[in-house]
């Protein structure tokens, strides 16, 4: 019997922070594996039900802010460049030498 997928997802000003046990993270990563051009994202809801990788609900301290749904896509270099080009451009220098 394996345990129970948790996947925490905390939302801290602008980090977001995934808490997540060892079911959970095997769960994660073969869905990551999974995308494809065919299915391109998948979706991580609430509430916890089965063995599903659901979002929990229960946040660690009483102050933390949750996400109660998560969104996963790959993108594409080419679909991108096509549709969002704008993305594309290469990130602004943070630091001037």
């Amino acid at each position: 019997m394996s345990e129970r997928p948790r996947l925490t997802v905390q939302i801290d000003g602008s980090e977001v922070i995934l808490c997540l046990n060892p079911e959970a993270r095997r769960q994660l990563i073969a869905e990551l594996q999974n995308l494809d051009r065919q299915s391109d994202h998948f979706h991580v809801l609430g509430p916890e039900v089965g063995d599903d990788l659901q979002v929990s609900q229960i946040p660690y301290r009483p102050e933390d802010q949750l996400a109660y749904a998560l969104k996963v896509c790959l993108r594409y270099d080419d679909w991108d460049a096509e549709h969002f080009p704008h993305v594309m451009a290469p990130p602004p220098e943070l630091f001037e030498t």
